[in-house]
Order: C-alpha cells, then structure tokens, then sequence
C-alpha cells in the first residue's frame, strides 16, 4: 500500500487542476482577511499545489505556504514564483518559518488521527502570534475512513471527520472559539483565536 506522501505526490497535478479553477473558499479567505491587521503574514499550512496561496496572496496577504508532499510544493513554487514555499510535516516543528497573524489549515487535520491533535495545533500555536487567528476547514462528524483506491492502487490515506465539539477539547488551552462561517456543506470552516 502507498502512503498519504505518495497519494498527493502522484495527483498532484489533479489537485491543482481542479482547485486553481475553484473560488469555493474565496469568501471564506476574506472573511478571515477582515480580522487580520493590514500586511497580515498568513501560513497556508496543507496548501497543496498553492491554490489557496495564491488567493490569499491576490488578496493582499504575505502569504508562507508549507506541505508534505515535495510534488505539491514543486507546482506550488512553478505557479506562485512570488510566494515561498516549503516541505513541513505539520507534526513536526516549522517554528524555522517564523511568526504568522494567522495559520490557515485547509483540510489537514483531516488527515491528522485523534491521538495526534493536540500536537498539531501545539505546533500552530507555536508559529501564531499572540491574538493571532487559526482558521481551520474540516469535515464534520466521527467518520474514520482507512484508505483509498485510484487507479487500481491502494494509498493509506486516513481521512478523519471532527465535530466541532471535538476540535474544541484539543485546542481549549491554546485558542477561544470565535466563530463557523456559514455553509451547508459537511466541510467546516471555523476561526479561533490564540489565547
């Protein structure tokens, strides 16, 4: 079986095709956008190909964008030359990276197991300055998904749903719940603030 690096190695390309096109998060960049101070430093941490990068950076955010897979990251760079980017594993520290007004964490603790949450948002607390924002997208409820097959192949690729309830338990001693942003999806998107 290939790893979650190896998934989003071998689609990468796919990724970026679909979600260069796709503005479904631009209302929810600017919604975040609107508590942070002007020149804000926002770490897209989980960027991908840069999709997200380069909307935060249209919109006037010096933006750092960090991921696991060294493909994404290689696209990132190719079509966001004006834009940094890294290959972090956000459970290791990338406090290297310097301090953040914000982290946004788009679909990556949906990769994340519960018993490991606590130290992924340790390690954006780490990088959030203080009264810093977290904005974080995930998919709602308590289904674990173990792997997944495209193109006759199998990739460990563990997908985690959390509720909001849940979320709240690992981050309480570190970030204050400041809102949902509305949806009617099964896809999330919350702000909290480092406390």
């Amino acid at each position: 079986m290939k790893t979650l690096i190896d998934y989003y190695d071998d689609f990468a390309n796919e990724w970026a095709d679909e979600w260069y096109q796709n503005e479904t998060l631009l209302p929810y960049l600017k919604e975040l956008i609107k508590y942070l101070p002007n020149n804000a430093r926002v770490l897209d941490l989980c960027c991908g190909a840069g999709y997200e990068s380069m909307r935060l950076h249209n919109l006037g955010v010096n933006v750092v964008g960090a991921d696991l897979s060294e493909k994404s990251i290689e696209l990132a760079r190719e079509k966001n030359p004006q834009i940094p980017f890294y290959v972090k594993d956000m459970l290791q520290p990338y406090t290297d990276l310097g301090d953040f007004d914000a982290v946004a964490c788009i679909a990556g603790v949906v990769h994340i197991p519960e018993q490991n949450l606590h130290l992924a948002f340790k390690n954006m607390y780490d990088v959030i300055k203080n009264d810093g924002y977290l904005f974080l997208v995930v998919k709602d409820g308590e289904k674990i998904v173990d792997s997944i097959v495209k193109n006759n192949q199998e990739y460990a690729r563990k997908f985690f749903c959390y509720t909001l309830n849940k979320l709240k338990q690992y981050t309480q001693t570190m970030f204050e719940f400041i809102k949902e942003f509305n949806s009617d999806t099964n896809w999330k998107y919350y702000l909290f603030k480092k406390i």
